[in-house]
This record gives C-alpha cells, sequence and structure tokens, in this order.
C-alpha cells in the first residue's frame, strides 16, 4: 500500500508482489482484460504472452476458463484457487479481487520460478486484498463500466459468437444507421485522462454515443439516426476534441447492425494506423478516404505494387528528373481537380497557357488519352499507389 501510495499506478505494486511470491504476477478486470502484469520475470507461456500483447483475454478464452471446474465451484472470496487447463503449461494460482464487496477483478500468479507453495495460499489473498484497497483509492477509473451498453460492445469486440449475444442485442435500442470510432492518445495522458476526461466529453457531444474501453484506447458506438455518415457539425466537434484532449480519432464506414461493431471497429483502427503513416498531422481520419490504401497494405508481395501503376508516371518522373520539369505533379492536380484547366492552374499558380503547354508535353512523351475516362481511373490509382509505396519505404 505504501507502493502505491507513492506510485499511485498498479504496475510498481504488482512487481513488488511477483518479487515476493517469486513469481510472475498478472492483475485482470472482471471481464479479463489485462489490467497490470509484472515485468521482473519473463512471462513466455505462450498462452499468457498472447493475451498481454493484445491487452485482453478473447471471448473463447474466457469461456473456456468459465468451464474449469475450480473456478466454476470457486466460492465468493479471495480464498486462492489452483487453477490446471490443457493449453497451458502452467499452474495459475488465482485470488478475487473485491471493492466494497463487489468482485472486480483477479490477481493471477503462473508457477514457473518458484513451486506454489503455503506462502503463496497465505500471501495471495493479501496482495488481492491490498490491489483493491489500491485501485479504490489512487486508479479507480481501471474498474470496467457495468453497464449493458459496455459488456455488449466488449464481448462484440473480444469476440463474441453473434447467437451468444442474441438475446442481449434483443432487449436493447440502436439507431438505424451506426458508425464506430477508435479513439487513441496522441500524447500519452494516462488511461485515468481517457477513461474520465474523454469519455465525459464523447457523451457531451453526442449524448447517445455507446462505448468500451479497448486496445489502449475508446470503442465507441455512434448513432446517427437515418443520416449516411457524420454530420459535418459532429466531425468538427470530433476535431476540436481531437484537439483539446490530444486525440487521434478513427472513423468506420456506416452500417446498420450492432453485431457487426467488432469489424467496423477493426476499420476505425484501421483508418488511424494508415493515416499515421500517410497523413500523420489528421486528427479525424475516416476509412473511406484509406480504404484503398488498406486493399494495397493487405498485398503480400509489396514489391509488386509498382507494376500496377501506370507506365505514363515513370517517364514522366524520369523526365523531370532529366530536365528539371513538373509534369509528374501537374498531371497528378489535373486529374485531382477533374481536369478542370481554370482550378488546376490556381492550384499549381501558374497561367493557363502555361498549364495547357504543360499538358501538352505530358501527351507527346506518354501518349495517354487523358478524355478517356478509364485512362483517367487507371491514372489516378497509380497516383495512389506510387505515393503508398514512398511512404511504406
Amino acid at each position: 500500500m505504501d507502493c502505491a501510495a507513492h506510485s499511485r499506478s498498479m504496475e510498481p505494486v504488482i512487481n513488488l508482489a511477483a518479487a515476493k511470491l517469486g513469481n510472475s504476477l498478472i492483475l485482470l478486470d472482471a471481464d479479463f482484460k489485462i489490467l497490470a502484469h509484472s515485468t521482473i520475470f519473463t512471462i513466455d507461456d505462450p498462452l499468457w504472452a498472447e493475451n498481454i500483447r493484445l491487452g485482453y483475454c478473447t471471448y473463447e478464452f474466457v469461456s473456456a476458463v468459465q468451464e474449469i471446474e475450480a473456478v466454476k465451484n470457486a466460492a465468493r472470496t479471495s480464498d486462492p484457487v489452483v487453477v490446471t487447463c490443457y493449453a497451458s503449461p502452467l499452474r495459475k494460482l488465482s485470488s478475487k479481487i473485491f471493492i466494497r464487496g463487489n468482485f472486480v477483478g483477479i490477481v493471477l500468479m503462473l508457477e514457473k520460478e518458484t513451486p506454489i507453495t503455503s506462502m503463496h495460499l497465505q500471501l495471495l489473498p493479501v496482495i488481492s486484498s491490498a490491489a483493491g484497497d489500491a485501485i479504490s483509492r489512487y486508479a479507480p477509473y481501471l474498474v470496467p463500466g457495468n453497464t449493458i451498453y459496455q459488456k455488449l460492445l466488449y464481448d462484440l469486440l473480444i469476440g463474441a459468437p453473434p447467437e451468444e449475444i442474441a438475446p442481449a442485442i434483443a432487449e436493447l435500442q440502436f439507431s438505424m444507421h451506426l458508425c464506430a470510432l477508435s479513439i487513441q492518445q496522441s500524447r500519452y495522458l494516462g488511461q485515468k485522462h481517457l477513461k474520465e476526461d474523454v469519455a465525459r466529453e464523447l457523451v457531451r457531444i453526442q449524448p447517445d454515443t455507446r462505448f468500451t474501453f479497448h486496445e489502449n484506447g475508446i470503442a465507441a458506438l455512434v448513432p446517427l439516426a437515418d443520416a449516411p455518415g457524420l454530420s459535418s457539425e459532429m466531425t468538427e466537434a470530433l476535431e476540436d476534441l481531437a484537439a483539446k484532449e490530444y486525440l487521434r480519432i478513427g472513423v468506420s464506414n456506416l452500417f446498420f447492425r450492432v453485431e457487426n461493431f467488432a469489424a467496423r471497429y477493426a476499420q476505425a483502427f484501421r483508418a488511424l494506423e494508415l493515416a499515421s503513416k500517410l497523413c500523420p498531422e489528421e486528427r479525424v481520419s475516416f476509412y473511406s478516404d484509406y480504404a484503398f490504401y488498406d486493399l494495397l497494405d493487405s498485398t503480400r508481395e509489396r514489391e509488386r505494387l509498382g507494376l500496377y501503376c501506370h507506365p505514363a508516371l515513370g517517364l514522366l518522373s524520369r523526365y523531370d528528373h532529366a530536365a528539371g520539369t513538373d509534369l509528374y505533379h501537374t498531371l497528378e492536380i489535373y486529374l485531382a481537380c477533374n481536369c478542370s484547366i481554370k482550378e488546376a492552374a490556381q492550384s499549381l499558380y501558374i497561367h493557363r497557357n502555361s498549364l495547357t503547354y504543360r499538358l501538352e508535353c505530358i501527351r507527346n512523351l506518354t501518349h495517354v488519352e487523358l478524355n478517356n475516362s478509364n485512362v483517367r481511373f487507371l491514372l489516378e490509382i497509380s497516383y495512389r499507389i506510387d505515393h503508398f509505396i514512398r511512404r511504406d519505404s
């Protein structure tokens, strides 16, 4: 408790407890999300190493654990329980954590460095009691939300089968149109900031937003009523929130069934990953803007991507390098301006006659027919591929 009072964090407490026990410790909440784990001993058990990497235990894993006899028959106390399962080579010793009589989590010890002894059986309940006290005093934000919406969204994210959650969905009300958000910190201000300040502001912006906490961020389900996407006002509010609270926000495509929340959240998360490479200054990123890049990123043979580019780009790039011209960029802007001479000239800060001359040079060099819609499409796609390759290399 003295350690918790000084650090106001659970990691030092768990490491100190692991040193006392001579084994690795893992702190989980009631939903089997990893809250903290010791680092003084290497956790190389494949199952728990993967759980720690994810930051949570999958729905399949949790369901299997709850079917273990020792777990099913465990009393509602902190009395230690020895757990074994076929999927892990190590025995585990677990003790439940309670805060004011409410079950909030588990302290789990992995038997590796030191065999389980009577000392462990006596000390682990003391540690779980101290962990509960420390959480309630210094880190109450670690206690998971217990609303039925939060539970449902979290179960979807960790892989709950549709047939098992259908009864819960049937009892709840959802908007006709939905989108998912992935909210991550651009500057790490701690989970307390995310779970208290950011969550409060999110609900203020859109009161009917449902959310849970996942992958060190917020996974939110936003109701859109019958709109086809986020309104400009909501987008602006999210931009302001991201700037004020040091966040990056990914936005999924529109969807209609809450059962698809996990897949759409994955879209929002991918939008953030791709935007960090392609537009690192962007605060709010829409998956619809990055779907093509997601397709490119899924290509196994990355070196082959360049083969799909229109040969005109290579010709223009080499000519620019040799002659000191800017034809590659000129064609890109011209296409981006829907082949408008006026708009492209303004964007390039050149006279219309100069642009016309450049376009004639481009035709002579590449023999492309810019009046052909299919050619324009292939050129636009090629520019995207080329930019992606350059950013990815």
